[in-house]
């Protein structure tokens, strides 16, 4: 009925959901201050960014930016501030999650910035790429600090 090549193409297309657009925590390039107000009540919005109250936190976002049209990019942070410092979840915490959904990230990237060590993890859909950077400072694990969802071309 299939050749082998169609058969393994279909396997691997049923491996990973179908996603229209790019989500995390039900943010994405569609979400609007007024979505953001409504979803995290006493939040504080400065300009486009805005610090979510810790009570009303999900999947680890504690702060975002909003999306600008003229340049549409979601960026939502990872950082909490507690009063021993700032705190990260660990990086398999958000990227486990971000697999389940968008299957394994097309690219990895490792590479150091001062004293840290730094994976970027990206996934693309047509028009939009989705980026998770992760780090190592001190600490023996991985932490994740942002991501981030904007609408770009997918390079050749």
């Amino acid at each position: 009925m299939f050749d082998h090549v169609t058969a393994c193409a279909i396997a691997l297309l049923m491996q990973a959901p179908v996603v229209a657009e790019f989500e995390f925590a039900g943010l994405s390039l569609r979400t609007t201050l007024e979505d953001v107000q409504r979803r995290y009540p006493g939040s504080e919005v400065v300009g486009r960014h805005v610090y979510l109250a810790d009570n009303g936190a999900r999947g680890h976002v504690y702060g975002l930016d909003l999306p600008d049209p003229a340049a549409p990019r979601l960026r939502l942070f990872f950082e909490r501030r507690t009063a021993g410092g700032p705190a990260y979840p660990s990086c398999d915490s958000v990227l486990g999650p971000i697999t389940a959904q968008q299957g394994k990230p097309a690219d990895v990237q490792e590479f150091d910035e001062e004293r840290t060590r730094n994976r970027r993890f990206v996934w693309w859909h047509p028009g939009q790429r989705m980026v998770l950077l992760c780090f190592r400072g001190d600490q023996t694990r991985l932490r994740a600090a942002e991501l981030t969802i904007e609408s770009v071309s997918r390079p050749k």
